[in-house]
């Protein structure tokens, strides 16, 4: 599967910092290692126990390149089942390239990005799902994030694929039972036990996937964009959201003229918040192109912040808003409530009676609260996210897992409406094939290379 040659790289931010490390995985780290190690305590070092630390010097060509401690972790137990390497130094950009120089020097090679998590899948130290999950908990932008990739590192949520697995296998052992055996009088499974099953499994997969789409807002997190006419107090409300005042704000129509992003978190859900210019039918060249950035931002954003101002009566300019709003997920946000109310609210709602509504100031803080609130319901649901059983975070895992649930749904067609049962069991072998996908069991190495491409190379 792999070349089993001895890897090397920097697995610490590029930068100053107190301590650099230099990790090696392979078959000839130790013998690299005894090379260009000086220990202090040469009787420890000559025993070499796995899971031991070791102080001393490196030098290379007769030139002492800085003082170290060795950590040794042996195969197969470690994360690579290799054994592993890791020269912890002083954190100096320089040192570290010249440590690693003497690694690779001593026939080590530079490992290619995500290459030792790859290799502690392939020696079955991790599932598929497992690996992925390091490089989700490193990006992982909240807390939330954070805690959905450390359950899926766990391995929690593999046992319960493994469990549908089986029960696929089982259905599919039943369904060829009959097929190969229909002209003996053996004791078989009759159909409609499968069918049973087979509808269990299917409503096993709708949870897993709507606890997926959940758990990727929380990875990948949301764009929403504000919009609304000139002065009616985005940028302000952008500014409240933010919790700080980098946006410029004035009592002049037209101030925002291009499209201010920032990332903020919203009840633990990554958001990219975007203040927009302001829309308006009469205006110069400069907000024309800051108006048009509006209108592409708004095609491609997940929510739309619709803001209204309520102080003042609707406008030729508020028309033109709903005209681009249409067709979208989004927020009627009513601001300034703080000031004497002149606008007929009933003329938006009527306009879209699915988008929820917050009056806001602004201006005073008032109901942003709620505003997060609705903006989580919005996206999320009512429901908590579970994450005791949220197992599958990425994209590919849920294509892989949508791929079960319609070859099974088509399983279950074939079986109801009396079709010969090899057209199920063709159906059942998709199903096994897709969540093959998610454990690594069926994927090739192609996929393999783009998953582990997504890591750091010191990883």
């Amino acid at each position: 599967m792999y070349n089993r040659d001895t890897i090397a790289a920097i697995s610490t931010p590029c930068g100053e910092g107190a301590i650099g490390i230099v990790r090696l995985s392979g078959s000839n780290a130790l013998k690299i290692i005894s090379t260009l190690f000086k220990p202090k305590n040469k009787n420890s070092w000559k025993k070499k126990k796995t899971h031991t630390l070791h102080f001393g010097t490196l030098v290379f060509k007769g030139i002492e390149l800085d003082e170290v401690v060795v950590s040794l972790m042996k195969s197969p137990n470690s994360y690579t089942g290799e054994d592993i390497v890791e020269i912890n130094c002083h954190g100096g950009w320089v040192i570290l390239s010249k440590i690693l120089e003497a690694v690779c020097a001593m026939n080590a090679r530079l490992a290619e990005p995500g290459e030792f998590t790859k290799r502690a899948f392939l020696n079955e130290k991790l599932e598929l799902s497992q690996a992925e999950a390091v490089v989700d908990l490193i990006k992982a932008k909240t807390d939330t994030a954070a805690g959905i990739a450390l359950k899926q590192l766990k391995g929690t949520g593999y046992k319960k694929i493994k469990q549908l697995n089986t029960a696929l296998i089982e259905c599919m052992a039943n369904i060829e039972a009959n097929l190969d055996f229909s002209d003996q009088n053996l004791d078989v499974e009759p159909v409609s036990k499968t069918v049973k099953r087979l509808e269990k499994i299917k409503t096993a997969l709708e949870a897993m996937i709507e606890n997926a789409r959940k758990a990727n807002l929380f990875k990948l997190g949301l764009h929403i964009t504000i919009v609304g006419r000139t002065n009616v107090g985005k940028s302000s409300l952008a500014n409240r959201l933010m919790k700080n005042r980098k946006i410029i704000v004035t009592s002049l129509p037209g101030t925002t003229r291009d499209v201010i992003e920032e990332v903020i978190n919203i009840c633990g859900i990554p958001v990219v918040i975007a203040d927009t210019a302001g829309i308006r039918k009469h205006s110069g060249k400069i907000e024309e192109i800051g108006q048009r950035m509006t209108r592409e931002k708004v095609k491609v954003t997940d929510v739309v912040l619709a803001v209204f101002d309520l102080s003042r009566r609707f406008t030729p300019d508020d028309k033109e808003i709903m005209r681009h709003i249409r067709g979208k997920t989004g927020i009627l946000l009513f601001n300034k409530s703080d000031i004497t109310c002149r606008m007929n609210k009933n003329r938006l709602k009527s306009e879209f009676p699915h988008w929820p509504e917050v009056e806001i100031s602004a201006k005073t803080g008032r109901n942003i609260k709620r505003l997060k609130e609705e903006i989580y319901k919005l996206t999320v649901g009512d429901s908590p996210v579970e994450l005791e059983e949220t197992f599958i975070s990425n994209i590919r895992q849920l294509e892989a897992l949508k791929f079960a649930y319609i070859s099974v749904k088509d399983a279950l067609k074939a079986l109801k409406k009396g079709f010969p049962e090899d057209i199920a069991a063709i159906e059942i072998k998709e199903a096994l094939n897709s969540i093959g996908k998610i454990t690594g069991e069926t994927t090739d190495e192609e996929i393999l290379t783009s998953i582990f491409s997504k890591f750091c190379v010191g990883k």
